[in-house]
């Protein structure tokens, strides 16, 4: 089933939200997120073919888990508004022509901009699916020759760093909203969303696929929706499987 981000943010929610709720505090989300990058980095490393798509699936769903940790998180409309245009969302160009020195951009969205397919229902237009084949069109090429796989890995790593610190930084600066935080932690989320369809891109694997072989139609260890796994077998799964 192709579904769009929103559809897949609601189903982790589904299968994993109670027991997430009770058991995984948003520090170890973080925690088990960074371990299935890690995780994948060294399947990628040892190119073991056969459960990259996994490991990759798993990366997905724990940031999820991060995501959902927070009640009705726009990110499903951040990633829209950032990475679901026809070009880049810096240089406005297909495909991107960015400099490897670009500056940074002051993205700034709010609930206004939600985007909304009409034809059939689906919110925020794009499936996953679609996402990934646009976001190649765009910055394929510039993947490609920017340093591949490694470099998309070490954005990702990057990416979820800045979305911890937005979090962890949240009670030190004054006057900061919270409109303004919830802005900035969804554009960070979109953009671990938008590096790691990227990376799906240079190893050619469909995401969405990945994501819908390993979760559905629910946990793949207790094989239930809800997810039912207690702490014990969240210790002892393999792939650090469970999200949110």
């Amino acid at each position: 089933m192709n579904r769009t981000l929103a559809e897949w943010q609601a189903h982790f929610r589904r299968i994993y939200g109670r027991r997430n709720n009770y058991f995984i505090s948003l520090e170890k989300r973080f925690t088990r997120l960074l371990v299935a990058c890690r995780q994948l980095g060294e399947t990628l490393r040892k190119d073991q073919h056969g459960i990259t798509a996994y490991c990759l699936a798993d990366v997905f769903a724990w940031l999820m888990a991060v995501a959902n940790y927070f009640d009705d998180l726009p990110l499903p409309e951040a990633f829209a508004f950032k990475w679901s245009g026809s070009a880049c969302s810096y240089c406005g160009k297909r495909p991107c022509e960015c400099p490897k020195d670009r500056p940074p951009r002051d993205l700034r969205f709010n609930r206004k901009d939600w985007c909304v397919d009409s034809e059939n229902g689906r919110l925020y237009g794009r499936t996953l699916r679609e996402s990934q084949v646009a976001l190649e069109n765009i910055y394929g090429l510039a993947n490609h020759q920017s340093g591949g796989v490694t470099v998309c890995l070490n954005r990702i790593f990057m990416e979820i760093g800045e979305m911890g610190a937005i979090v962890g930084g949240a009670d030190i600066f004054p006057g900061l909203s919270v409109d303004h935080l919830e802005m900035n932690y969804a554009l960070e989320c979109a953009d671990v969303i938008s590096w790691l369809l990227s990376l799906a891109n240079l190893i050619r694997i469909d995401l969405n696929q990945a994501i819908e072989t390993r979760y559905f139609p629910g946990c793949p260890e207790c094989r239930r929706c809800p997810c039912d796994c207690g702490t014990l077998v969240l210790e002892q799964s393999q792939f650090g499987t469970g999200a949110a």
